[in-house]
């Protein structure tokens, strides 16, 4: 788990609504979906096409028990993506005005 996943857990309710990245290193898509939903977790993005990984949200306690999992890699933090010097508008494919 990231240091920024730990410090938003620590200060939130078990209860509390959080959303996360969750990454797998084992396990076929059902057996993912199934954990996630086994723990009250809702699959909001799924990126398993490109990588082992979804976005879920759900209690906060659940992300805590997601690590007690073999199937689960890592839990990572949502954060906006920064893009470095010039690749913005190449990497999003959004064209700037001239």
């Amino acid at each position: 788990m990231d240091a920024a996943v730990q410090r938003d857990l620590a200060g939130l309710a078990a209860d509390a609504t959080y959303g996360a990245f969750v990454q797998f290193k084992a396990g076929t898509h059902k057996q993912h979906d199934a954990l996630l939903a086994q723990l009250g977790l809702t699959r909001v993005a799924d990126f398993r096409r490109y990588a082992r990984s979804v976005f879920a949200s759900g209690p906060a306690l659940a992300f805590r028990r997601l690590l007690d999992s073999p199937l689960v890699a890592r839990i990572e933090h949502n954060r906006p993506l920064r893009y470095f010097g010039d690749t913005g508008p190449w990497a999003t494919g959004v064209r700037i005005a001239q």
